[in-house]
């Protein structure tokens, strides 16, 4: 078993064999083993994340520009067509485009926080607003329950809920009957995003946040690693658990209360 992991052969598990100190020596081994295989892992991932930070900061810098151009040819038609409808849906398209392009930059740069006074009813009703037209196409109703305000930073709320709603509608894709159902439920200290679809299995539960962790053949596995970077960033924890309407439930939650006026004015 050693000749076997020092030639880097960890990845079948040592049998359990013999008794007394054999019996401990293998399962110091296994221990060993199961720690280099986790290492190992780790190393991989660090090095395929350090590989999309390089793409995608050229990415992001290149998107950008063309976006803000577009954004301002945007702005020169609403003054010539005020009652064009179809405006203010490219402009809900550009501001999804513009928070792919920060997500990328979090992935090159490290992710970075302003945490200011934030509204999370107002951000909740900002990704139902963007994510409207797909909400309708996949018969897909989404509510919002409860009301609060946090110390957070407003963008990065913004990206983590979007990532946690496109998330379900994704997993509702699969439910042939029925209600398609996903809830913002929003806390004192935080918030959750539920759905009515399939649930999680609890066979890929443990990696479910790592990047590039995912069950669908188109899917990139950043989006949940994304909003579990949110939430840390703002010294937080984004967890797993069973939505109360049967599907999956995505919980972010210890969040501060904004101060208080009286503590404002001191």
């Amino acid at each position: 078993a050693t000749r076997r992991i020092g030639l880097g052969h960890w990845q079948d598990r040592i049998p359990a064999v013999g008794s007394g100190e054999v019996r401990h020596l293998r399962q110091d081994l296994e221990s060993m083993r199961s720690a280099l295989v986790a290492l190992d892992q780790r190393h991989r991932q660090a090095e395929r994340l350090a590989t999309l930070g390089m793409f995608t900061a050229t990415i992001a810098h290149e998107v950008r520009n063309p976006l803000s151009a577009i954004r301002l040819t945007i702005q020169m038609l609403r003054q010539q067509h005020s009652n064009d409808t179809s405006l203010p849906m490219i402009e809900n398209e550009i501001e999804r485009l513009d928070d792919i392009v920060d997500e990328l930059l979090g992935f090159s740069r490290g992710m970075t926080v302003e945490v200011q006074a934030c509204n999370l009813t107002t951000v909740a009703s900002d990704v139902r607003r963007l994510l409207h037209r797909q909400l309708e196409h996949s018969e897909i109703e989404l509510s919002i329950e409860g009301t609060t305000q946090v110390q957070a930073d407003p963008r990065r709320m913004r990206q983590m809920l979007l990532n946690l709603v496109l998330n379900a509608i994704h997993a509702l894709h699969s439910k042939e009957d029925g209600e398609r159902l996903i809830t913002i439920a929003l806390f004192a200290d935080g918030c959750a995003v539920y759905d009515n679809g399939p649930g999680v299995p609890d066979a890929v539960r443990e990696t479910l946040f790592d990047a590039f962790s995912t069950q669908r053949a188109e899917g990139t596995g950043l989006g949940l690693h994304l909003a579990r970077l949110i939430a840390e960033a703002h010294q937080c924890s984004l967890q797993y658990e069973t939505s109360p309407m049967g599907g999956a439930g995505f919980v972010v939650r210890g969040f501060p209360s904004p101060p208080s006026r009286a503590s404002r004015g001191q």
